[in-house]
């Protein structure tokens, strides 16, 4: 079966004018997922096929983050011009994720920070109340460098709600229309678009309901053919600004990236 590489090589060549980052890739898939190895060369070319100038990597699939992360920012040496390193942190250990997320955003230099909330947890169920609270360091931390937090799944709504300067980007979030609702009120609450589910109506139905503001292009490549979100994207009947927020103008904003330097 070809991969997703081998698909992008020789299928959809997307090449246009807006600027796109992907705000969820992952490398170096664990044994025996289905997405199989994914190595750095493989993530840069299928970029490059799809026109896809920068991706905001973690590699969530480690349970040891400090490893994760010392890996991660190994990658940032090689291509410094086309990733965006995110920190992991496991919400499930007790003491070192404050320490760890402080070594990642200032001797680092890292983007952002994933809260690994799938390691203990299944599907996209919000946090225990406990566990959220255990992450209240590291989320002040990250508020007060601007960093956006990216979580798998649902964080509690009184987390997002005590840290208002802080973006939560809810990773897989339009997988559930029912449950995003109750972020409605909350402007940092952002919705990547890696779902499965009739992507070009749900990309619709969040912008309708959220706006495209708070709507990030992210393909959970290589375990998603990234192909499938970005032609919802393209080919939905939003506008073109809209377009050009999802894409990447969004996510720029977040990370604090000027495409222009």
């Amino acid at each position: 079966m070809p991969t997703i590489w081998e698909k992008a090589k020789a299928g959809f060549h997307y090449r246009g004018d807006f600027l796109v980052i992907d705000a969820h890739c992952h490398l170096e898939c664990a044994p025996g997922a289905a997405a199989g190895p994914f190595s750095l060369p493989r993530l840069i070319e299928t970029m490059d096929a799809l026109g896809i100038e920068r991706a905001c990597v973690n590699l969530a699939h480690f349970p040891n983050a400090p490893e994760a992360n010392d890996r991660l920012n190994s990658y940032v040496r090689r291509e410094p011009m086309r990733i965006f390193a995110i920190a992991l942190v496991n919400p499930f250990t007790p003491n070192a994720n404050l320490d760890e997320a402080r070594r990642c955003l200032d001797e680092l230099g890292m983007r952002g920070v994933k809260v690994a909330n799938h390691w203990n947890r299944s599907a996209l169920l919000p946090l225990k109340t406990e566990d959220a609270e255990r992450m209240e360091p590291v989320f002040a931390l990250a508020e007060r460098q601007r960093r956006p937090v990216i979580c798998h799944g649902f964080i509690t709504p009184d987390a997002v709600r005590r840290h208002p300067d802080l973006p939560f980007i809810i990773a897989h979030g339009t997988e559930d229309w029912e449950a995003a609702e109750a972020y409605r009120p909350f402007p940092n609450a952002f919705f990547d678009t890696a779902t499965g589910f009739f992507p070009r109506a749900t990309i619709e139905h969040f912008v309708n309901r959220f706006g495209a503001d708070r709507i990030v292009f992210g393909s959970n490549m290589p375990r998603n053919d990234p192909r499938v979100p970005l032609g919802a994207a393209l080919t939905s009947g939003i506008s073109r600004l809209d377009k050009e927020k999802i894409l990447g103008r969004n996510m720029a904003g977040l990370l604090g990236f000027n495409p222009s330097k």
